[in-house]
């Protein structure tokens, strides 16, 4: 962009170019830096991620989730190291942004649902409203996760993968806690 800006703008374009990537760059480092924190945090609270996650250090930040979410980045990094720094740059980027895709698919359709199951619900808009963000949502989310590319698509899926028994271990989890504080008033109740 840089190069292009130089033979339109000359030097000091190219450089107003660079500088505002650059500005760009470490704006997104600082939002995935806070990210790889928080939504472990929120998952955890919400009892849907290892409790581990959901305790914050005596400064009040989720410190084991952003060391956690960070090692498991540079392990990415390792994997893909015979890569060149522009190429592994636009991997990580492409990889990142897929991840944060695959949930806004699910919020597309979830805002349909809702206002289908629920449409006494006061809103701030209507059904049809409703109904063309969500499909225009959902559209866009699928049509940005096709052009991330096959290899991106692959790891994202691996890592899809990689959560389903951290899932089903939390839903064990809680569905034997749910159990015994369910079980505890029947046995109660058929004693007396």
């Amino acid at each position: 962009m840089a190069e292009a800006a130089e033979s339109v703008w000359g030097n000091s374009g190219a450089i107003l170019i660079a500088v505002g990537a650059c500005v760009s760059t470490f704006g997104t480092l600082n939002g995935f830096t806070l990210l790889t924190g928080q939504v472990p945090l929120g998952a955890a609270q919400d009892g849907v991620f290892p409790a581990h996650f959901g305790k914050l250090s005596t400064r009040g930040t989720p410190a084991f989730g952003l060391i956690f979410s960070n090692a498991l980045a540079t392990l990415v990094i390792a994997m893909n190291y015979t890569k060149g720094l522009v190429e592994l740059f636009s991997f990580m980027i492409l990889l990142a942004t897929l991840t944060t895709l695959v949930p806004y698919v699910f919020c597309a359709l979830a805002e349909i649902m809702i206002f289908i199951r629920n449409p006494e619900l006061p809103c701030h808009g209507t059904f049809r409203r409703a109904l063309a963000l969500g499909v225009l949502g959902f559209v866009y989310s699928t049509w940005a996760i096709f052009r991330a590319g096959e290899e991106v698509v692959f790891y994202r899926f691996l890592l899809l993968v990689a959560d389903l028994p951290v899932y089903v271990w939390i839903k064990h989890q809680t569905s034997t806690i749910l159990g015994g504080i369910n079980a505890q008033p029947r046995h109660s109740i058929e004693g007396q």
